[in-house]
């Protein structure tokens, strides 16, 4: 059984790009991303598909662990497109697909509505210019559904603003 934008205790974790690619859901990638293995990047990091949006303005990020089925989705990345310093493997998404979370959580967003969206986070760190937020997920009944030892969301802030975040299952 998938999850989507499950509200477990206070915080509100995500688990699909745009309520259609779900998390570790081999069905939805091969519906809405018809080319996904033949796509596939691999090089010193983990597997992934790189996709950016048609006004060049945000990119996606998705992340198959290393020994799993290719089809499946462990974790999902989005961030600015002008962040990124190498975008010769990436590809337009395909335009039935927005490059956003199921949650209201946004680039552009302020911490205090982070906050209010996702409740208190479990740690917040701060990485050279970044604020980072992170809420892990520790109700194993849910992690025992999707088959995973560990959920994590990590939320990048610079000067306030949302730049970039993640959410799934990462590879351990």
């Amino acid at each position: 059984m998938i999850v989507s934008s499950a509200v477990f205790g206070q915080t509100n974790f995500d688990t699909t790009l745009d309520a259609k690619v779900k998390l570790m859901d081999i069905q939805s990638t091969v519906r809405y991303l018809r080319n996904f293995e033949a796509m596939i990047y691999e090089d010193e990091g983990l597997p992934r598909v790189q996709f950016y949006d048609a006004t060049r303005s945000a990119y996606v990020l998705l992340f198959c662990n290393p020994g799993s089925n290719s089809k499946k989705v462990a974790q999902i990345e989005i961030g600015y497109y002008k962040n990124l310093k190498d975008t010769s493997m990436f590809h337009l998404i395909p335009n039935e697909i927005k490059i956003k979370s199921e949650s209201l959580t946004e680039l552009g967003m302020s911490i205090e509505r982070l906050i209010q969206i996702k409740g208190r986070p479990t740690s917040v760190n701060t990485v050279g210019r970044f604020r980072i937020f992170k809420y892990k997920l520790n109700d194993t009944r849910i992690l025992e559904r999707y088959n995973m030892p560990i959920y994590e969301a990590n939320y990048y802030f610079q000067k306030g603003k949302l730049i970039r975040y993640s959410f799934g299952f990462p590879y351990l």
